[in-house]
């Protein structure tokens, strides 16, 4: 590679940071604040050792050590011991979904839709633009890093000091400069932002489970993966540097890599060329439903099996949860006793809330595909033809609503088949199925908001989000921190009832629907009478 491949860099480094820092500073500041919030209240939950003694109850199950692996201080399990055993794997695994994004957004997506070659129109080095956006990853994720130390350190909690904070920080910075690197590398493998996507979350998705498969079987086959070098540098207990390094350097070698294999491929163009259609289609894709299943079905099995994953994850410790909850003060005063109740039944309702809406997520992100057909100016050519707005709409909104009753289908699934196996006396299927199913009438709502926005703008879906964040966080961490009812009753999931422990609302709950349906049929209208990219 040359010189003058990189022309430039620094010019278009300070371009990359004006353009992007809203969008970088919102996912910084959003794990930031979530690693801050969980860290308070967990470490809350656990204040004795004799209560984070009974947490490896659940910890030492084969399910949750392939999930969160073996814990380093098991012996003398102080909160900071306890902390990374439980939340660095999983916080790492979110900063590594934030990279995959970041890179993808500003590597392939720029190529694919011609900015890139606006931008290699001035006078700038082929690979500037490439070093550039790597140095920009390298900036925020120090930025991240050093920020979640900082903010840990200074909560003041037992046995979290800042040695072990930063460690803890810095680990959490570098995995996501990994997966950034490693999304790099596959940017220039594929030729479209899809396949770059879905080819960087199912590398994310393959490490884990060889570090998962390591975990319960082989410690060998668990240094294949990054997430062994993360969780080996053992914040608050050993600290160890050299795993942090391994992952730094390996890091660089992927950007080597990554301006190795731009600087000898054509713009627009990848080194794996695109799936060739069929000369003739299947007759189910003839229709604008059956179009938007054939794209979408790749994304809509990968999210089917995640879902199943999750809802296996938390099946799997209902084995020992009745030993568990038994010796925690925290749940005990959340989940009061209640006669012929089960605490693994009234854990349940608990633990849907996460579930019920990780399974809207894929349903809101169908629904707001209408808006990104539309803003890539893909609509415009289906609209050409003899198809009506409706049967667009319609096709997104149907769509979306069977993919998310699959999610919270599969979810269910995933619970009821890791239970039944701990449990002497097993959770029939119907109480998991009819816990999760009532949040269809909410996700239908959802869906409501998110056609009502696209119908006024394509550029404001931003907004669902938003609120999707803040029910999140008044819904699930409100339980953990003990909020405002009224707060959750400012969303549509504070009128959820918690079944099996709580009645079923059928007025309520039909209301919900009607008033979802409503909304998505004045959304529909007002996308039929605005112009399109207007």
């Amino acid at each position: 590679m040359r010189k003058q491949y990189f022309a430039n860099v620094w010019d278009l480094t300070l371009f990359i940071l004006k353009r992007d820092k809203w969008r970088i500073s919102i996912w910084i500041l959003s794990l930031v604040f979530f690693d801050t919030i969980v860290a308070v209240q967990i470490t809350n939950m656990y204040p004795t050792q004799v209560e984070r003694d009974s947490f490896k109850i659940i910890m030492e199950n084969p399910a949750m050590v392939a999930m969160f692996g073996e814990g380093y201080g098991i012996d003398n399990y102080t909160q900071g011991a306890f902390w990374a055993h439980m939340m660095y794997l999983w916080v790492g695994l979110f900063v590594a979904i934030m990279a995959i994004m970041l890179v993808a957004k500003h590597l392939r997506n720029e190529e694919e839709e011609g900015r890139y070659e606006l931008i290699r129109s001035f006078p700038v080095g082929r690979d500037a633009y490439l070093l550039s956006t790597m140095i920009v990853m390298l900036m925020t994720f120090l930025v991240l890093g050093v920020l979640m130390g900082g903010f840990l350190s200074l909560l003041g909690l037992e046995d979290i000091g800042f040695i072990g904070s930063m460690n803890y920080g810095l680990g959490l910075g570098l995995i996501g400069f990994f997966f950034a690197a490693v999304s790099a590398v596959i940017a220039q493998l594929y030729q479209s932002n899809r396949s770059v996507m879905s080819t960087s979350f199912m590398t994310l998705f393959v490490l884990y489970i060889i570090f998962s498969i390591g975990a319960a079987s082989s410690e060998a086959l668990m240094w294949l993966s990054p997430f062994k070098w993360l969780v080996h540098s053992q914040p608050f207990v050993n600290n160890l540097v050299w795993p942090l390094l391994v992952l730094f350097v390996t890091s660089l070698g992927l950007i080597y890599l990554a301006l190795y294999l731009s600087s000898i491929r054509d713009m627009d163009a990848g080194f794996f060329q695109s799936k060739r259609g069929k000369q003739t289609i299947a007759s189910y894709a003839n229709g604008p439903f059956g179009f938007y299943l054939r794209l979408g079905k790749t994304q809509l099995i990968i999210w089917a099996l995640g879902m199943f994953v999750l809802g296996a994850s938390y099946g799997s410790i209902f084995g020992d949860l009745e030993a568990y909850l038994a010796n925690n003060q925290f749940f005990e005063d959340i989940l009061p006793e209640i006669p012929g109740v089960p605490l693994a039944v009234q854990f349940m309702g608990f633990i849907m809330v996460v579930l019920g809406m990780v399974s809207i997520i894929p349903a809101i992100m169908g629904m707001n595909k209408l808006a990104q057909e539309e803003r890539k100016n893909r609509s415009d050519i289906l609209m050409s033809h003899a198809v009506s707005r409706w049967s667009i709409v319609s096709s997104h909104f149907l769509l979306a609503t069977i993919t998310g009753v699959v999610m919270l289908f599969m979810s269910a699934v995933g619970m009821y088949i890791a239970s039944s196996p701990m449990m002497d006396d097993p959770i029939a299927f119907s109480t998991f199925l009819g816990a999760i199913m009532v949040y269809v009438p909410t996700m239908v709502l959802m869906l409501g908001f998110s056609l009502l926005i696209i119908g006024f703008t394509a550029n404001k879906t931003w907004i669902i989000w938003i609120f999707m964040g803040y029910s999140f966080f008044v819904s699930y961490l409100g339980q953990l921190l003990d909020l405002a009812d009224f707060l959750e009753k400012l969303t549509p999931f504070g009128y959820i009832p918690k079944l099996p422990v709580d009645d079923m609302n059928w007025g309520t709950q039909g209301i919900i629907l009607i008033l979802g349906l409503l909304i998505a049929y004045i959304g529909y209208n007002r996308y039929t009478t605005r112009d399109i990219n207007g």
